[in-house]
């Protein structure tokens, strides 16, 4: 009970302040603004804020969408659900009162008329038909607009399976299901004067609002943490502004670059030190690979002349093309396909899974390593490594190559100058001369094949600034006035951020001058047309960064 009014106490005050801060306006009236509806407690300040701006920007209403359809929830909503819904609206419950807060006035869940399911049935007859391989999925555009990796990663995510059979019924279901969504919200864009559409997620059945925002040319914004991302059509996809990091970094000056490559090294050695929290990715492992401990007379590698190689997994259902199509359709095809190709080498082939996340990871990570040693049985002289493999133990036994989609490993192994191939044309590091890419299947297969032949220089500086851009630059706390990083350190975990804790810490550490500064950076990201939000917005110069970092 005590658990239950300190919880609810937390969300009233916020809520208060929120009312405060957003003064209610009901005569705004030309068209809607659009804002995911969700449950993610560390999200709801910035969605507050950006659909107020863009709500006073085109004097329109706030409108929250439901977007959870074919995600973690099914199509069609059952009785109780929709009585739930309605009580939760009507009586201002927990998230419901939240966005009433910020002047949400509607919530608009999909619903589908018989015209918009006769449509779904069609144009999925339609497309099932041109569907002869995987690949296939990817390439599916309705009404000119790019689905295809949307499904993609969509089915897996909702049905949690590591792999897509285009014969299996769950599949044509789920296509049916998305198409009907799909049209449900083709149609509002139609039909309503949406003028501004801001949510969280880009990918899987999260991204189709987006998606036909982007081809009605409406303002579209992606959202995470402290991060913001107009999307385009020239720009999909949200978290590929490292696209843009090598551009960025030649404007630096020269002292600027040192002083960049300095700070960088200082939290590379802190990450290789085992600390977690260097940044916010780090933060949601609670044990650091790199702290843990190895008894060096318990090796790893064979000592017979061969070379050793290490595969690091992904997430085996985490969204493969959410940066854009890959070399391959996912992360299971990749892996599958290198398994199969390591039966024609003569090298030691290790595999060590994907790092251990806490909370609502879990499952997704017993999948991985489930899938992972299943498609190993193939190939029996393939070595299983526990994720919780020490990479200083695999670093020091001085590995000769490791692979990896595009996973931190990139720069960590490329520090320590080891070879690192990688899988896909949109890993971060693609730009950069530190790894060994490929911009096809065939070179990247012939790569794996001839590794003896294959030699890298790499520059410790181009590490260096990668890093730097990817972890610093990169800011989740830049559009926030609080830090997520002192957050993160107060609470000790990263699933704090998925609690009423932080509407509390937003609460203590409002004050007018942070409100204005908020309001001056989105209209300064706005105006300027960036694909993504970063320090000139905030009027923050590289010195002053850098130094602050340096505290």
């Amino acid at each position: 009970m005590i658990r239950f009014i300190k919880k609810n106490s937390l969300i009233r005050n916020f809520n208060k302040l929120n009312k405060k801060i957003f003064k209610s306006d009901h005569k705004k009236n030309n068209g809607i603004v659009l804002v995911e509806f969700n449950a993610f407690q560390n999200l709801h300040t910035n969605l507050s804020y950006l659909s107020n701006y863009f709500s006073n920007y085109f004097s329109a209403k706030i409108f929250a969408y439901y977007n959870y359809s074919l995600v973690s929830s099914p199509l069609k909503q059952s009785f109780l659900n929709k009585v739930k819904r309605t009580l939760g609206i009507f009586l201002n419950i927990k998230t419901y009162s939240i966005y009433k807060s910020f002047n949400v006035e509607k919530f608009v869940y999909p619903n589908f008329s018989s015209q918009i399911k006769d449509k779904a049935e069609f144009k999925f007859k339609e497309i099932k038909k041109n569907l002869l391989e995987n690949e296939d999925i990817l390439n599916i555009e309705i009404e000119n607009i790019k689905l295809g990796t949307l499904i993609y990663d969509g089915y897996k995510i909702y049905n949690k399976t590591p792999y897509i059979d285009l014969d299996n019924e769950s599949f044509d279901l789920f296509l049916k299901d998305f198409i009907e969504l799909f049209y449900f919200w083709y149609n509002f864009f139609k039909n309503e004067n949406v003028k501004c559409i801001v949510g969280c997620h880009a990918v899987y059945a999260y991204g189709i609002p987006m998606r036909i925002a982007i081809s009605f040319n409406t303002p579209t914004f992606a959202v995470e943490d402290g991060l913001v991302f107009s999307l385009t059509k020239t720009n999909l996809y949200q978290n590929a502004e490292f696209k843009y990091y090598k551009k960025i970094f030649s404007h630096f000056t020269e002292s600027q670059k040192l002083k960049a490559r300095k700070l960088a090294l200082k939290f590379l050695q802190n990450r290789f030190d085992g600390k977690v929290g260097v940044d916010i990715k780090e933060s949601r492992i609670p044990v650091s690979s790199f702290a843990n401990e190895f008894n060096k007379n318990d090796k790893i590698f064979k000592n017979n002349g061969k070379l050793n190689v290490v595969i690091f997994t992904h997430e085996i259902n985490d969204a493969a093309n959410g940066n854009g199509k890959g070399l391959y359709p996912d992360y299971y095809e990749w892996l599958k396909e290198i398994i199969n190709l390591s039966k024609k080498t003569d090298y030691n082939w290790y595999v060590k899974d994907h790092p251990s996340y806490h909370g609502k990871f879990t499952p997704g990570q017993k999948r991985t390593v489930t899938t992972t040693k299943e498609l190993i049985k193939t190939n029996p002289e393939i070595i299983y490594l526990p994720s919780s493999t020490s990479h200083h133990q695999i670093i020091n036994e001085k590995v000769d190559f490791v692979m990896t989609v595009n996973s931190d490993i990139t720069y960590e192994y490329a520090y320590h100058n080891i070879p690192v191939l990688t899988g896909s044309k949109n890993c971060p590091t693609y730009d950069y001369d530190f790894n060994i890419h490929s911009s096809s299947k065939k070179e990247f297969e012939d790569k794996v094949k001839n590794l003896k032949n294959i030699k890298i220089d790499i520059d410790r500086n181009q590490v260096l600034e990668f890093y730097f851009m990817a972890s610093v630059y990169r800011s989740h706390d830049m559009f926030t006035n609080y830090a997520f990083s002192d957050f993160l350190k107060k609470n000790e975990n990263w699933e704090a951020l998925f609690s009423d804790k932080i509407y509390d810490f937003f609460v203590r550490n409002w004050n007018e001058v942070h409100h204005k500064k908020k309001l001056k950076c989105i209209e300064n990201f706005f105006k300027s047309g960036d694909y993504f939000l970063d320090y000139k917005h905030a009027e923050i110069t590289i010195d002053q960064l850098i130094d602050k970092e340096n505290l």
